[in-house]
């Protein structure tokens, strides 16, 4: 007789899992429905933002003795173990992994590995093998995530074409790397093979590196990666590639006319596609738009009891936003009134050696709302934290509003741009002023104390700057 839950949770990435905890806290029965055990925690845990980042640390290891020669301390560099750096990424995805069976076994979820697929509105088929097993609830959350975007010619082989998933595969470090796509995870990317020893190339379609970021903040990240040594083609596309045994012929449409190049490996980042295809919704009639399904403010579907969250809807592809929709999907489904997530106050990062963060309005996006606002730029260089790191390059940047002092937006490129934005995503949120930063005493020396100055140059002088 099939099992019957109050919720059953598909995906068990950061939107599926973390719903299914906050369900399970609010006494709630749940069963999580996931393709695959070494899966639980998603793209983000075991392909993306985890092991990604623990990559990204590694290759920061590798460049500390050229810092450590600025200090006057001389380290010899030693070689890259390619094959153990990767598996010591790994290994905090599969600590992490442990992690979330251990919550799901604290809090009394069950976990079931299998593809689900709708057969009415309050049950799913979970196929594993040649198992099918019927599931009941009386809610739905699909939280089933996205995959790599893939283009005719350019599809991924493991051999010449890879994508941010087929990294983790590779055996050693590239000699040379063509890069297609400009964005967060291009970047990340392409900044650590270049600190690992790999000949860069980053072609992006758009004319602006990160298109997404303010304007400033990605010259101000082209400029560093552009010192690094690698090379990066605006305005531009790959409209052939020749594949051979070991690398392969690009050739690049470029504003200036057509080039071929040869590297090693191509690595595709050129977004993501929603996973929505296989789960049957069209037997229950649940909306789609461009692949996505479509939701209210709840996160619920046209069909009231069942709700999706995370990269299958058209909201920001980002972990932590996937995290705050289950949040909110199971206080919904629990009878709690939350509050509807607030999109323009959600930071995003990108993980370079030199960082970007940002939230909020762009200073486009202002000018184009025909907003009355003030804009400044505040320089690392003048944060004593920032000269003793030997990281004084970079800025924060503040758009306000110029009667009230109301924070529009803010973005920071530099070192640690990830961790200061928070300050300002508090602030924005809470609709506080850049006066009320300004008016606040930070410790030294720290680099958050840039965020004071930062906000004191909006209406007044900074002390330094």
């Amino acid at each position: 007789m099939p099992k019957t839950y109050d919720v059953v949770v598909i995906g068990a990435g950061p939107g599926g899992y973390v719903a299914a905890i906050r369900l399970a806290q609010l006494g709630k029965s749940v069963c999580v429905i996931e393709n695959a055990k070494e899966h639980l925690g998603g793209v983000c845990l075991n392909e993306g933002c985890i092991p990604t980042k623990a990559l990204l640390n590694s290759a920061h290891l590798y460049d500390i003795p050229k810092e450590a020669a600025k200090a006057g301390i001389d380290l010899e560099a030693k070689e890259v173990d390619f094959s153990r750096l990767v598996s010591c990424a790994l290994s905090s995805s599969a600590q992490l992994r442990s992690g979330i069976e251990y919550l799901f076994k604290k809090n009394n979820i069950d976990l079931i590995i299998g593809q689900a697929r709708f057969s009415s509105k309050t049950s799913v088929l979970v196929i594993s093998g040649d198992n099918e097993t019927e599931v009941n609830a009386s809610n739905f959350i699909i939280a089933t995530g996205s995959r790599p975007k893939v283009f005719s010619g350019l599809e991924p082989d493991d051999k010449n074409v890879i994508t941010s998933e087929g990294v983790f595969r590779l055996k050693e470090i590239p000699k040379s790397l063509l890069v297609i796509g400009g964005g967060a995870i291009g970047v990340e990317f392409g900044s650590l093979f270049k600190s690992l020893g790999s000949e860069v190339c980053i072609v992006e379609l758009t004319g602006q590196l990160l298109p997404l970021e303010d304007i400033d903040i990605a010259q101000e990240i082209s400029k560093y990666l552009k010192r690094t040594g690698i090379e990066i083609l605006l305005e531009s596309s790959v409209v052939n590639l020749e594949r051979k045994t070991h690398s392969s012929i690009a050739q690049i449409k470029t504003a200036n006319g057509v080039i071929n190049k040869e590297f090693e490996y191509v690595l595709l980042c050129v977004g993501r596609s929603p996973n929505t295809e296989s789960l049957g919704l069209e037997k229950i009639a649940v909306l789609l738009e461009k692949g996505c399904i479509v939701v209210n403010e709840k996160m619920q579907t046209n069909i009231k009891n069942i709700y999706a969250i995370g990269d299958c809807i058209n909201s920001p592809m980002l972990a932590h936003v996937a995290s705050a929709e289950g949040i909110l999907a199971a206080d919904v489904i629990s009878g709690k009134r939350p509050k509807p997530i607030d999109y323009s106050s959600i930071p995003s990062a990108v993980y370079s050696e030199f960082q970007a963060a940002s939230v909020g309005l762009t200073e486009k996006n202002a000018g184009d709302k025909g907003l009355d606002i003030v804009v400044v730029k505040h320089f690392y260089r003048s944060c004593g934290k920032a000269i003793l790191l030997h990281k004084q390059d970079g800025f924060i940047k503040i758009i306000a509003e110029k009667r009230s002092g109301k924070i529009l937006g803010v973005h920071i490129a530099g070192h640690e741009a990830s961790e200061l934005i928070h300050e300002f995503v508090v602030a924005k949120s809470n609709n506080l002023r850049v006066q009320d930063i300004a008016h606040t005493v930070h410790a030294h020396p720290t680099l958050s104390e840039l965020a004071v100055d930062a906000a004191k140059a909006v209406f007044d002088k900074p002390i330094h700057g």
